[in-house]
């Protein structure tokens, strides 16, 4: 096992990651699964895709803020 002794908690960028993921898999859900209706599962989708662009561009910058 490979140790980064880097918390998550220490560094913005992961933490905004993380938050991110499990918004992710939230509307992910939601667009698969939980939505009642077929706006429902659409917006979930859109919000979705728009998530994951951010966790990307979190990923490349290695900054929270990114605009």
């Amino acid at each position: 096992m490979i140790l980064s002794l880097q918390y998550p908690v220490s560094t913005a960028w992961i933490n905004a990651k993380i938050i991110a993921l499990l918004i992710y898999i939230t509307l992910g859900t939601i667009a698969l699964k939980r939505g009642k209706t077929m706006l429902i599962r659409i917006t979930a989708w859109g919000l979705a895709m728009l998530v994951f662009i951010y966790i990307l561009g979190v990923a490349n910058t290695k900054n929270p803020m990114i605009i």
